[in-house]
């Protein structure tokens, strides 16, 4: 039986259709695509409805991951020029799903997250790196989430050390300390804090 390719042809064929700097931007990705690949996976397997991401950066992570959720997308960053990008590349690619919140995810994550609490599946943490920061966010998603029948919290950049956290033992500290698992398969760039029936793959 013959697979239907016509989907993945007409995304190939909008790749080769962007103009160089844009292409030259989503090849400045924060992830792998195979990480975005398995998280996309991920929140398909466990139906999630809505997501909170912190750290938008150029906005490939929210891209491909609002594509595989039933609800909208919230991503949150303080720098206006990265925010401006993403908005250009959901508009090529026609991602209708993403929304986006300018400011500190400090002030802007903890009314969000009760905003959209009933439908919230995932929130997934990668803004700025330091312990303190990323603990922060984390308390605000596990208070959330803490009688959930089905969610997680994912951290990026688990597997090393990022400049942002080098003073205070940055993602890795927070992540052995609440206990996530990290993704072995991905290289450990992943871990997830799971609550309630949310399945890891």
């Amino acid at each position: 039986m013959a697979v239907d390719m016509s989907g993945v042809e007409k995304f190939v064929a909008q790749l080769y259709s962007l103009d160089p700097e844009l292409r030259e931007r989503m090849r400045r990705r924060s992830s792998p695509l195979d990480d975005l690949a398995y998280l996309s996976m991920l929140l398909r397997a466990n139906e999630v409805v809505d997501v909170v991401e912190v750290g938008t950066y150029l906005g490939m992570s929210s891209l491909i991951m609002a594509s595989s959720i039933r609800g909208k997308y919230h991503t949150i960053n303080n720098n206006a020029r990265e925010t401006t990008i993403a908005k250009e590349l959901a508009a090529t690619f026609g991602i209708n799903n993403v929304v986006f919140h300018a400011g500190d995810s400090k002030a802007v994550l903890p009314k969000l997250v009760e905003k959209v609490a009933p439908r919230l599946g995932a929130v997934y943490i990668d803004g700025f790196h330091s312990y303190t920061n990323v603990m922060e966010e984390y308390r605000i998603a596990a208070n959330c989430f803490a009688k959930s029948e089905s969610a997680a919290v994912i951290f990026d950049d688990v597997h090393k050390l990022h400049p942002d956290g080098a003073h205070d033992g940055g993602v890795p500290k927070a992540v052995a300390e609440i206990g996530a698992i990290p993704v072995p398969f991905l290289g450990f760039r992943k871990a997830i804090k799971p609550y309630g029936k949310f399945r890891i793959l």
